[in-house]
């Protein structure tokens, strides 16, 4: 992964020839100007599903509406925030062709506030870097079920990451790469059906993206993303027993439409995404479970403004 990731930088420094960088809002590596506002607003829905030993087959369905603000300090230095609501979901599982009860969730996820620094311009240097930090506290309550029950959408847990983008942007064409890092703290989940609390380890995540864009028409935009995740072993305590999945795999891919309604104020943009997980196993006390098929898709209609 590191060899790929070092060809991309290369490739991004030596292809086509370069133009001065701007803050255009249609840019992969956006970053807002000194005392610039932006924002994105956006509802997306997802839907998963996967299957536990041949038996139980499982279908995940949630619409969020998401809402990001940031501002720039400086010309090289941004604060976002993010906030995720969870309009709906539904967790829907048959078992041996019998459906059991559908788990309903809604309700607000952790907000997120990062903060972004511009290390090279490619103005100056020969490529864009940026690196970046961001925080979820545990603010608001978590549950689960396994009966027919509304439950709370939150994770239940802080979030800590930090990472790093670089890329470089042509006459009609850029490219960009980011990795980052997820620490995943301590879960407190309140089990509905059990009237328990389950408790989680903390667990790492990392995450590789790969970006290209060119232009089609004076008013769109095309991008091509590809994506890798990689998350460790999880622990999980529920009722004195004990689940540990093991290290997960995924791969994401798919394109991003841009359509620009007004010249770097306002975009409105289309993403669709495909992933797919890498079969892997779980051991719930002494039982081990197989989680094979494990896919679905994302899509986003989203409002990209600055001003």
């Amino acid at each position: 992964m590191r060899f790929l990731f070092l060809v991309l930088l290369f490739s991004i420094s030596a292809v086509a020839s370069e133009i001065d960088n701007s803050k255009d809002l249609k840019d992969i590596l956006y970053i807002p100007s000194q005392f610039g506002f932006y924002g994105e607003t956006s509802i997306g829905q997802s839907d998963y599903e996967l299957t536990v030993d041949k038996t139980t087959e499982t279908r995940l369905s949630t619409t969020n509406f998401h809402q990001k603000v940031g501002f720039g300090l400086t010309n090289s230095f941004s604060l976002a925030l993010d906030y995720v609501n969870q309009l709906e979901g539904e967790n829907d599982t048959e078992v041996s062709g019998a459906n059991s009860p559908k788990v309903k969730t809604t309700g607000h996820l952790n907000p997120t506030l990062s903060v972004l620094y511009r290390l090279l311009n490619q103005n100056s240097d020969s490529i864009n870097l940026d690196l970046m930090a961001s925080y979820s506290p545990d603010l608001f309550d978590s549950e689960i079920s396994s009966s027919s029950h509304d439950v709370d959408a939150a994770s239940g847990g802080a979030v800590y990451t930090m990472g790093a983008r670089a890329g470089k942007k042509f006459k009609n064409f850029q490219m960009a790469a980011e990795g980052y890092l997820d620490i995943i703290g301590e879960t407190s989940v309140k089990n509905r059906s059990t009237n328990s609390t389950d408790k989680g380890d903390a667990y790492a995540q990392a995450r590789i993206y790969y970006h290209a864009q060119t232009n089609v028409l004076p008013i769109l935009d095309v991008r091509g993303n590809v994506g890798v995740i990689t998350a460790s072993e999880q622990v999980s305590k529920a009722s004195g027993t004990k689940t540990t999945v093991d290290m997960l795999n995924a791969y994401e891919f798919g394109p991003t439409m841009i359509f620009i309604v007004i010249p770097n104020q306002l975009n409105v943009n289309f993403d669709w995404n495909m992933r797919f997980y890498k079969n892997y196993e779980q051991k719930v006390g002494s039982n081990t479970q197989e989680i094979k098929d494990f896919r679905g898709h994302d899509i986003k209609l989203s409002a990209q403004y600055q001003f």
